[in-house]
């Protein structure tokens, strides 16, 4: 039974191959491995320099390792917990949480270090004065 099953998988690769063919999680692979190069990443992020994605909530983990990629500030992702359909393809909502734990750590670090050089600063004019 596993030897058919390999069999099967190893010739179904080598068509999609000899065709110039992908499956869905061929195109998300593949774009991962693009985005790993830095001047192609930068291209990306300078052609569109905001990014919307609805429906997150149906977002695999490798989907969401795209969009962390080309996020920057000017993203916005739309999606619903309660929602969930794709849960068959890998999606959760574990994803939904974990870029907003994300989101929220980096702008609460860059407030929290504004905040201290800012009142070092003040601390120090008036030390100074």
């Amino acid at each position: 039974m596993l030897s058919n099953l390999r069999t099967y998988l190893l010739t179904h690769s080598q068509a999609l191959r000899i065709n110039n063919k992908l499956v869905f999680n061929d195109m998300i692979k593949n774009t991962l491995a693009l985005l790993s190069i830095p001047s192609i990443l930068r291209i990306l992020k300078d052609a569109y320099p905001y990014i919307l994605s609805d429906e997150f909530q149906d977002s695999n983990p490798l989907q969401c390792e795209i969009i962390c990629k080309l996020a920057d500030n000017r993203t916005t992702v739309v999606g619903d917990v309660n929602q969930l359909i794709y849960q068959f393809q890998g999606a959760s909502s574990g994803e939904i949480i974990k870029l907003t734990l994300a989101y929220l750590l980096t702008h609460l670090l860059t407030y929290l270090l504004t905040y201290s050089l800012t009142y070092q600063k003040i601390l120090s004019s008036y030390h100074n004065a």
